[in-house]
């Protein structure tokens, strides 16, 4: 316990003091005791100083950057979540930077974690947006369609099998229903500007809704939301993540806030009505709504 409150302090004091370190004592001192003293016990502490990093406010984009880099690269031999996490923060928040090696990372990450089909569509993806990496040590590959893979065609595949699924058991495939989803964010992290990457990321909103991953939906949303505020499905995406909100999770207050929002952000969308009688009924059952409208009629 004395241990990490002289860590915290050294967060507190470094934060206000420090300009240009780019690795922090607190940090530096932490890893330290996780790779000299097999001390991994403090992962999450650690994890959580980064965190810190994520969130302060002075710190320079570069500084921040080169920060998060050395965080995901320690935490490769400890915790690959918290290493694909750093990275993906990284790629979300700064797209427009050098990023090929970060994404190289990230694909390294789903090889060690043994999701080679997604290593693969990332492997192919990479070689599209850089295909000078497509010359090893100077020289061309034998053949550069070698790690070529339809993205469309992989999409298309992981659909047919949720809803084919669905024929032959009765329930949607998880399994490539996650696929989709997870293809899709990799897409994004990939190529944040290409013009069909916010309806890719709608498209996986939708299916992890349709199979009830609610959470994830909502979260992809707010993808859309945060990073593409000017783009054309954002009216779309706000209004479902206020009827998932409202319908699944039950969280009413945060769904009024979304229809608000859709009101005054999209006055002439033609779900303007739609937004209006889902505030109109907020809260309420089938059962309620149904009494209302039919009082409402004589």
């Amino acid at each position: 316990m004395k241990k990490l409150i002289f860590y915290s302090l050294l967060s507190i004091v470094w934060l206000v003091s420090c300009k240009k370190d780019y690795v922090p004592e607190n940090i530096k001192h932490l890893e330290s005791d996780i790779s000299q003293k097999g001390e991994k016990q403090y992962l999450d502490s650690l994890y959580s100083l980064y965190n810190d990093v994520i969130e302060d406010t002075i710190l320079d984009k570069n500084s921040k950057m080169e920060i998060l880099d050395h965080g995901s690269k320690f935490f490769m031999d400890y915790n690959k979540g918290y290493s694909s996490n750093l990275i993906i923060y990284s790629l979300r928040k700064y797209p427009d930077s050098d990023n090929k090696n970060r994404i190289k990372s990230l694909i390294e990450i789903y090889k060690l974690s043994g999701n080679k089909e997604l290593a693969e569509i990332g492997e192919s993806l990479f070689l599209e947006k850089y295909p000078e990496e497509k010359q090893q040590n100077g020289k061309k590959t034998s053949d550069n369609n070698s790690n070529k893979i339809d993205f469309k065609v992989n999409l298309t595949d992981y659909s047919k099998k949720v809803f084919n699924s669905l024929e032959t058991t009765g329930k949607y495939d998880l399994v490539n229903a996650k696929k989709f989803i997870n293809a899709v964010s990799l897409y994004a992290y990939i190529n944040p500007n290409n013009e069909n990457t916010v309806s890719y990321l709608y498209n996986a909103a939708q299916m992890s809704q349709m199979v009830g991953m609610n959470k994830r939906a909502i979260d992809i949303y707010d993808w859309i939301l945060d990073d593409y505020p000017t783009n054309d499905k954002v009216s779309n995406a706000l209004f479902m993540k206020g009827f998932l909100l409202d319908s699944e999770l039950k969280n009413y207050s945060e769904a009024k806030k979304c229809y608000e929002e859709f009101l005054v952000r999209f006055p002439e969308s033609p779900l303007v009505n739609d937004v209006k009688n889902s505030l109109k009924y907020l809260g309420m059952s089938d059962e309620e709504v149904l009494e209302k409208l039919e009082n409402a009629s004589h």
